[in-house]
């Protein structure tokens, strides 16, 4: 799973910086730093567990800085966001 999400690492981060600039459109979109990768197994919100990758942006200076998640099944879906302060 994570050669391939890895090769793919570039469609995934664009979908996602697409997905926050959807959700917080007042934050400039140049101007989040990608923190982590994460693969492993993801628990979703009914108590699913899920196969998957989450990619974790930061937005912002400390102590200011916000800290944004995108989940994201196998297969390249997405199927969670999260977000707060660090």
């Amino acid at each position: 799973m994570a050669d391939c999400i890895l090769k793919q690492l570039h469609i995934y981060l664009k979908r996602a910086l697409e997905y926050l600039k959807q959700f917080i459109p007042a934050q400039k979109s140049g101007a989040y730093y990608l923190a982590t990768v994460t693969l492993g197994r993801l628990l979703n919100f009914d108590s699913n567990i899920l196969a998957g990758f989450t990619l974790a942006f930061v937005y912002g200076d400390y102590p200011n800085a916000f800290q944004y998640k995108v989940k994201f099944n196998k297969t390249g879906w997405p199927i969670g966001f999260e977000g707060g302060p660090l």
